[in-house]
């Protein structure tokens, strides 16, 4: 067998391996907890005055207490722990909504600043 043909044949033996491999699961999303730093974006879209208003008591990092909750302007306390911060944004916004009397909720990112010390 040539070198040529023994190579062809590895790398043939090799794909196929590694295709008959169940791809690697997805990273699980992250989920928050006590001691978190969490960084707010809260935007809303006013569309009467034609301007983007920032919400800027809340545009600002909040740290996840023991207790798991975060204590936000507007919004008050609000369960963190165990949430993905995607879900998190999504509550925000709903609260801003019922407390606030808006039509919509606002636009509302949350980003990890720091995560918590894992031991």
């Amino acid at each position: 067998m040539t070198m040529r043909k023994w190579l062809s044949t590895v790398a043939g033996i090799s794909l196929a391996a590694t295709a008959a491999c169940p791809s690697p699961a997805s990273a699980a999303e992250y989920l928050l907890g006590p001691q978190d730093k969490v960084r707010l974006k809260v935007y809303e879209w006013r569309a009467s005055r034609d301007v983007i208003f920032e919400w800027t008591a809340l545009n600002d990092s909040f740290v996840v207490g023991a207790d798991g909750t975060l204590f936000l302007p507007f919004v008050g306390q609000i369960r963190a722990e165990g949430t993905a911060p995607g879900d998190l944004a999504r509550s925000i916004g709903d609260r801003l909504m019922q407390h606030m009397g808006l039509g919509r909720p606002p636009d509302v990112a949350v980003e990890i600043a720091q995560y918590r010390p894992f031991y």
